[in-house]
């Protein structure tokens, strides 16, 4: 005669057999098959993965809009700025050659900054971010609708929003850089952090 523990494995076992496989991310950051056991888990995980998704490039854009504003827009400024005032403060051919040498600096400074592509880079990853919070709200409102009305969640409808899906994030992310590891890194720790709180 079986153990209840025994009767319980097998029962489970069974069950989780007779589920289909979804694609989702695991603790790596990679997509591996979950199993699931409704339709409106798709887009719970969906709802997650493009919310940490959110996070990791609204936070790259941040970290290079910053660093290109200190990097460049501020310097540049200022050589701009000193360039104009000095020579007001000091004799003429002091300034002259002063206004020189800040020009050249400025022009290599100029150079860099055109090179580095920061602020565009921030810019791109901005608009990867507008792209997954419009992603996380159509998520939201589709386990929202599985809530109230099950019977909307089918097949077809649900192999719709995943090929919509797929075309917008393939879309917006074809021209814009891979996030820096160190953000998405800190972003993935805390999505994995508040599932083991969440469970």
């Amino acid at each position: 005669m079986e153990q209840p523990n025994q009767l319980m494995q097998h029962d489970v076992t069974e069950t989780m057999e007779n589920r289909k496989p979804f694609l989702t991310r695991d603790k790596s950051g990679s997509s591996s098959p979950v199993l699931l056991e409704h339709k409106n888990e798709i887009y719970y995980n969906l709802w997650r993965r493009w919310k940490v998704k959110k996070k990791i490039y609204n936070g790259s854009a941040i970290l290079f809009k910053r660093i290109d504003m200190i990097m460049f827009v501020f310097p540049l400024l200022l050589l701009q700025l000193a360039i104009v005032i000095l020579p007001m403060v000091i004799d003429a051919e002091l300034s002259k050659f002063l206004a020189t040498g800040l020009a050249a600096v400025s022009s290599v400074w100029i150079g860099a900054q055109q090179k580095l592509r920061w602020g565009e880079k921030g810019e791109k990853y901005a608009a990867t971010a507008v792209m997954y919070a419009h992603l996380t709200s159509e998520a939201y409102f589709q386990i929202t609708v599985s809530a109230v009305d099950p019977d909307s969640a089918s097949n077809q409808n649900v192999l719709k929003f995943l090929d919509h899906a797929q075309k917008l994030e393939e879309n917006t992310r074809s021209s814009c850089p891979l996030p820096p590891n160190c953000i998405a890194d800190k972003y993935n720790r805390q999505e994995d952090n508040s599932m083991v709180t969440d469970h």
